[in-house]
């Protein structure tokens, strides 16, 4: 039996290990020497009497010794054999001192005093010492300021209420309060600076040549951007080192007839598929007037675009090919819709590529009958139309009739262009900049440098304008007319100017740049008056369509059809109608999904234009009439 079968307290154990050192193991086992311990409580000199009375004759060398008569003093050492183990005569002789101490346990009283507490002990002070050696320090933490309220800028109705209680300024200048999302804005123009800028204006009108815009329409493939890459040839606008790197490049292609159209057409999906898709402008300056012409797409995948640019434009050149004239006249009748519905007035045909067909009179003469006529019926008289044949890419007919075929006796294309008659614009209403184009200037520290036409009043260099829908004020750094920095400009003209105190984020396609002290109306809810043009399906009431503007494309319904009127006496003859059938028209009431600059057609002509299109396809246009929620 083990130690494990028997659970043994301290002294016990001590007592068990001191019996164990003075007997012999063989001859006594732990079971033994476990029940002397219980049967003499732990009494060791009745354990070591127990154990010599159990002590018999060993094997060989040990010596048996009788049970004693005398005392364990009195008893003599008889040497073993061995010499580890003894026998009974020299057992107390041998281990007296381990019995006395085994004694000296059990009755010890020891002499030493307690230690008083109520002091730390030299180990508590060394402890003590090296805990604050390797303590971290803790900081202290700053008292908890008072939060602090987020301005969030004003409210829309706010903003109203303080222009409203806005003052009369004083005789040095006058003070526009402007606010915006994230801070207050005092702009300081000074009046007299803004009368002197007026008068110098009025005065260049007088003297400098007028400002037309001439958009360049017409189907696809026949040839407007050969058009104005011959006319920037002859007029040495290009020079001839990069015609010859344009011929050089289209050849490489394997389209070495369309190098004259990468003068306008420079994006590179352009020229490897041979077709524009966005507008370019090209502006050069004659004896009579300041032109500047836009070169829009013919594709009606990009009708888009080409609104854009009608949108731009004053009058318009129609560019037609007499080889696919009868294929083309669908898309030539809505893009002469849409000009007459934007308010161009006047139209030059432009019947290209005649020397294909051998300059024939009769095919000139077919066309020229043919279109007429249409123009007639869509709005155009015989004095806002002219007709000219030409052939772009040969140059023929554009600077001088030398090459001309000798049945036709009329102007070249240059001269007929000094003869479109320009529109006088307002310089006393507000300012009105449409963008239509931003880029990235090439020149550090002009800022965000945008391209458009001015609608209305004129705008000069230090000029603080609001920009719209985002309604945040920036200044006008830089002006640069027909590639020239100048001072100011004025209504009419296409410009590119430089903003400051602005983020290029803000700014966006259709953006509008306005005074402050007069904005532009942001609007959701507006009456129209549209007329209808050639439809499959009646328009219904509550109809989904896309509307078209000055330079945006937003989704809108018609939420009521308030009545139909006769378009030439405005006399009512239907209300509350519930469609519209073709060639009618109506006034409206039109519903956009997202807030959308427009102005009063009266008061601005091309803010107030609209144009309804669905499937891809121009089915009424109208103007603004009425503005209900702003």
């Amino acid at each position: 039996r083990t130690m494990a079968t028997w659970e043994m307290d301290e002294p016990t154990m001590i007592l068990f290990e001191q019996l164990k050192t003075i007997i012999n193991p063989d001859e006594y086992s732990e079971h033994t020497i476990q029940d002397i311990i219980q049967e003499n409580n732990h009494n060791y000199e009745k354990c070591v009497s127990s154990l010599l009375e159990l002590a018999t004759v060993s094997p060989e060398g040990y010596i048996n010794t009788p049970t004693p008569t005398t005392s364990v003093a009195d008893r003599d050492i008889v040497p073993s054999p061995l010499g580890t183990h003894i026998g009974y005569s020299g057992f107390i002789n041998e281990l007296a001192d381990e019995v006395f101490s085994v004694v000296d346990y059990f009755n010890y009283q020891s002499n030493i005093v307690p230690f008083d507490f109520s002091e730390p002990s030299p180990d508590d002070l060394v402890l003590s010492t090296q805990a604050q050696g390797f303590k971290r320090v803790k900081k202290e933490k700053p008292a908890k300021k008072a939060p602090v309220k987020k301005f969030r800028g004003k409210s829309k109705f706010q903003e109203q209420q303080e222009r409203e209680s806005y003052q009369e300024p004083d005789p040095f200048g006058e003070r526009v309060e402007a606010y915006t999302a994230h801070k207050k804005v005092v702009i300081q123009n000074s009046v007299k600076t803004r009368n002197a800028t007026l008068k110098k204006i009025q005065l260049d009108k007088e003297t400098k040549q007028p400002d037309v815009t001439i958009v360049v329409f017409g189907p696809s493939q026949s040839g407007k951007s050969t058009l104005i890459g011959q006319l920037s040839a002859t007029l040495n606008i290009v020079t001839p080192q990069q015609i010859h790197r344009f011929k050089s490049d289209s050849a490489s292609i394997g389209k070495p007839s369309y190098y004259l159209s990468w003068i306008t057409d420079i994006l590179a999906d352009e020229r490897s598929r041979g077709l524009t898709q966005e507008c370019s402008t090209f502006q050069y300056i004659s004896e009579e007037r300041s032109v500047s012409l836009i070169d829009t797409p013919g594709h009606q995948n990009f009708i888009r675009n080409f609104i854009n640019g009608a949108y731009l434009s004053d009058a318009g050149i129609l560019v037609i090919d007499p080889e696919t004239f009868e294929e083309d006249i669908g898309d030539i009748r809505e893009r002469v819709i849409i000009s007459k519905s934007i308010g161009i007035s006047e139209i030059l045909v432009v019947i290209n590529k005649m020397d294909i067909s051998d300059w024939s009179e009769e095919v000139y003469n077919y066309i020229k009958d043919k279109i007429t006529e249409n123009l007639r019926k869509l709005g155009y008289s015989s004095k806002r139309t002219r007709c000219i044949p030409i052939s772009a890419f040969e140059g023929i007919n554009m600077e001088n009739n030398i090459d001309a075929p000798s049945w036709y006796n009329g102007n070249n294309i240059l001269e007929m262009i000094d003869q479109f008659k320009f529109r006088n614009g307002d310089l006393e209403k507000s300012c009105r900049f449409v963008v239509n184009d931003i880029y990235k200037d090439c020149v550090k520290n002009l800022g965000v440098a945008v391209e458009g036409k001015i609608e209305a009043g004129y705008l000069a260099r230090g000029d603080k304008l609001n920009i719209l829908p985002n309604n945040r004020i920036c200044r006008v750094k830089t002006i640069l007319y027909h590639d020239d920095h100048v001072n100011y400009a004025s209504v009419g003209q296409i410009v590119n100017v430089g903003l400051v105190d602005i983020p290029r984020k803000l700014i966006k396609h259709g953006s509008i740049l306005c005074d402050p002290e007069n904005e532009s109306r942001l609007v959701t809810l507006f009456k129209a008056q549209i007329a209808v043009f050639s439809i499959d399906v009646p328009v219904l009431r509550g109809s989904k369509l896309l509307l078209h503007t000055y330079s945006n494309v937003i989704p809108a319904t018609i939420s009521k059809i308030c009545k139909i009127i006769d378009p030439r006496t405005s006399e009512t003859l239907c209300k509350n109608a519930r469609f519209l059938k073709e060639k009618q028209t109506a006034i409206v009431l039109i519903h956009t999904e997202q807030p959308i600059n427009l102005e009063l057609y009266q008061q601005y002509r091309p803010l107030g234009t609209i144009i309804i299109r669905e499937n891809n396809k121009t089915i009424a246009a109208g103007r603004v009439t009425n503005i209900l929620e702003e």
